[in-house]
């Protein structure tokens, strides 16, 4: 006899799981980690085939450079074309930030993942 129940069990475990990270997808996470899903779940995956792989990540532009875009920088904002975006927060602008830029670069996906990991989701360890 098949373990018909288990296999039920299972399929109901799945969705139910599915839901709840859906509408914590939705509800709960800020703009950036939704922008920067694929790339966190891509650089875990990518690490298993390959060492390095290609990121665009949203900076922060300052006179003394450029570093990744946190939640603190960033207000959600909606183009002329109606396209979902970021603008500078008042608090970022207060702090010196000039303007946010997509930059493309090749990283360590290992590194990024861990990266991202810390100052995105606050996943430690």
């Amino acid at each position: 006899m098949q373990p018909i129940y288990t296999y039920a069990l299972v399929l109901l475990s799945l969705i139910a799981t599915l839901g709840i990270e859906g509408f914590r997808y939705v509800r709960v996470w800020s703009s950036l980690e939704r922008r920067y899903l694929p790339a966190y779940l891509g650089s875990q995956i990518a690490g298993v085939v390959r060492e390095n792989g290609w990121y665009t990540l949203l900076q922060v532009v300052t006179r003394k450079g450029s570093r990744l875009a946190l939640d603190g920088d960033v207000v959600p904002a909606i183009t002329e074309r109606e396209e979902h975006n970021f603008a500078l927060s008042k608090e970022a602008v207060k702090q010196g930030a000039l303007r946010l830029e997509s930059q493309r670069g090749y990283y360590n996906n290992a590194e990024m993942h861990a990266y991202l990991g810390n100052l995105i989701y606050h996943v430690f360890g």
